[in-house]
């Protein structure tokens, strides 16, 4: 039997607990014993900076290292660590839990792309639901999709807006991604949205007014009802200076109607400026 997108989507919403309609993504190696982040941590810090965006030539040149990591992720987390009586510590345990989540998702997104041959656009890609909601990747123990890490275990159970700044989409205009540590995550995250929103990534001017991501109208909740603020425009103010700054504050006065750029399914690609310095993956 042949089904449109529209029905097969639909059967998909309503018989996913009999069949399943979404795709795993398999694991692309033996997990190894010791923790590889490190050495993850280091490919990215080098392959990955806000002006270019990403190199993806140096990731391809070392899918090894992201592979060993994407294989380690799912070994370890709350619940596989309880079943193996090797839990994080203690003391800042929740942090621990977090930024585990976090790094997982981004990389994962990262290795998605090299795992469809580095399409231009996600919606070339034919899963049945969208990206995140259509494909399922090895986390914790367990298969899930990208939306549920996304959506459950990182914003639903932290409930903090800042997070929508650590968590790389994949497309246009995402935040960059970053291995994020239990330690200094929260001391960073603040420059890295202010870094999103100068970066003409969060807003950009436009004549005399200035368009925002969307994803603050997608989760414009998040932002205010996590936070203290009334308004998104007294939200992004902490984040700015200069010119944006006394035009939120204007905004503000005047109920903050702000306007919002389209979303974007693109997938950019970037040359680095810059030769990598392959040293930083020696052990």
């Amino acid at each position: 039997m042949h089904f449109s997108s529209f029905w097969k989507l639909l059967f998909c919403q309503f018989s996913l607990l009999t069949i399943g309609c979404q795709q795993d993504i398999p694991i692309p190696t033996t997990p190894v014993k010791t923790d590889p982040s490190e050495q993850w941590q280091n490919l990215l810090e080098q392959s990955v900076n806000e002006v270019d965006g990403i190199n993806w030539a140096n990731i391809e040149a070392h899918q090894d290292i992201l592979e060993n990591y994407i294989a380690w992720v799912g070994t370890v987390g709350p619940q596989t660590n309880r079943r193996s009586k090797n839990r994080f510590p203690r003391r800042g345990r929740a942090n621990h839990k977090l930024v585990h989540f976090v790094n997982a998702y981004n990389a994962w997104m990262i290795y998605s792309y090299l795992y469809h041959n580095k399409p231009s656009n996600i919606d070339n890609v034919e899963v049945t639901g969208g990206y995140l909601w259509g494909q399922r990747v090895y986390i914790d123990g367990e298969y899930t999709s990208l939306s549920h890490v996304k959506h459950e275990r990182i914003l639903a159970d932290y409930q903090e807006p800042r997070l929508h700044f650590m968590l790389f989409d994949l497309v246009e205009n995402s935040p960059t991604p970053h291995f994020w540590t239990a330690d200094t995550w929260k001391s960073k995250v603040d420059l890295m949205a202010r870094r999103f929103i100068s970066s003409g990534k969060g807003a950009r001017k436009i004549g005399n007014t200035w368009l925002f991501h969307p994803l603050f109208q997608t989760y414009q909740k998040d932002f205010l009802d996590w936070s203290e603020h009334q308004n998104l425009c007294t939200y992004l103010d902490q984040y700015t200076t200069a010119d944006l700054q006394v035009w939120l504050s204007k905004e503000s006065t005047n109920g903050c109607n702000l306007t919002f750029f389209a979303e974007s399914s693109t997938i950019p690609t970037y040359t680095p400026s810059t030769p990598s310095d392959n040293s930083l993956l020696e052990e």
